[in-house]
C-alpha cells in the first residue's frame, strides 16, 4: 500500500485517504493493495469484457467461473495457474474469404487467494467451466504472549 500512497496519481480521495490510515493497523495487507497497483501500472492486463464471465459459488468451498468461448474448441484453449492468477487464454487461427488470416486471441486473469486450488476445467457448447476449490480455512484461536520485564 505505500506504493500506492507515496505515488503521484489520480488516488487522492476519502478512500486513499482510509487506506492510508489502515497501513498502520492492517499489517501484512498492504501485499494486496501493491499487487493491484502494479495490476493498474501494468494496465490491467486481464482485466478485459472478452470474453464474457461470470463467477457463481457452486457449493460451500466451490466456486464456478464460466467463460463464453463460443467458437473456440478444447484444443485453442488454454487454462493455467501462474502463481495466484488464474490465465485463461485462446487463439483461434482461420482465413476469411479472401484468404486472409483471421486471429481471434484473448488473455483474461483472475486473482486467486493464496488458498484456492483450481480442481478442474471442461467445455460444453462454448461455456468453458472452471472449478475452483475454497477450502474452509479454520478461524485463528487468539493467542496471548506474555511479556517478559528487562
Amino acid at each position: 500500500m505505500s506504493n500506492l500512497m507515496k505515488r503521484e496519481s489520480h488516488f487522492r480521495s476519502p478512500l486513499a485517504s482510509i487506506l492510508n490510515d489502515a497501513e498502520n493497523w492492517m499489517v501484512g495487507f498492504d501485499d494486496v493493495f501493491d499487487r493491484l497497483v502494479e495490476r493498474w501500472d501494468n494496465g490491467f492486463n486481464g482485466f478485459r469484457n472478452f470474453p464474457a464471465a461470470k463467477i457463481h459459488q457452486i457449493s460451500k468451498d466451490q466456486f464456478q467461473i464460466d467463460l463464453n468461448v463460443d467458437g473456440f474448441k478444447a484444443s485453442e484453449l488454454k487454462v493455467e495457474v501462474d502463481d495466484e492468477d488464474l490465465v485463461v487464454t485462446g487463439s483461434k487461427h482461420q482465413h476469411g474469404k479472401d484468404q486472409e488470416q483471421i486471429d481471434k486471441d484473448f488473455y483474461r486473469s483472475f486473482l486467486l487467494d493464496e488458498h484456492d486450488r483450481v480442481v478442474g476445467a471442461s467445455l460444453d457448447k462454448g461455456l468453458l467451466e472452471i472449478v475452483v476449490e475454497r477450502p474452509h480455512v479454520a478461524t485463528k484461536k487468539p493467542i496471548e504472549i506474555p511479556i517478559r520485564p528487562r
